[in-house]
């Protein structure tokens, strides 16, 4: 929020959600994760650019 704030942006559809309505998001993404391993990945962004960067090329790899 801060960060769209600092650039005079809106708050869109899904920053106006509660906190409920984000939690569950995240819940229904890994259970996506958990059921379809081979499709979908999960990547931390908590991480540095790099090691984010790192991460996405080696989930790739398996697919080019």
């Amino acid at each position: 929020f801060k960060r769209q704030a600092a650039r005079g942006e809106r708050r869109d559809y899904f920053e106006s959600e509660e906190q409920e309505f984000h939690l569950k998001l995240i819940d229904g993404y890994k259970e996506s994760a958990r059921l379809f391993s081979k499709r979908v990945h999960t990547i931390d962004a908590r991480k540095g650019p790099q090691e984010v960067t790192t991460q996405i090329l080696a989930g790739l790899s398996e697919f080019i």
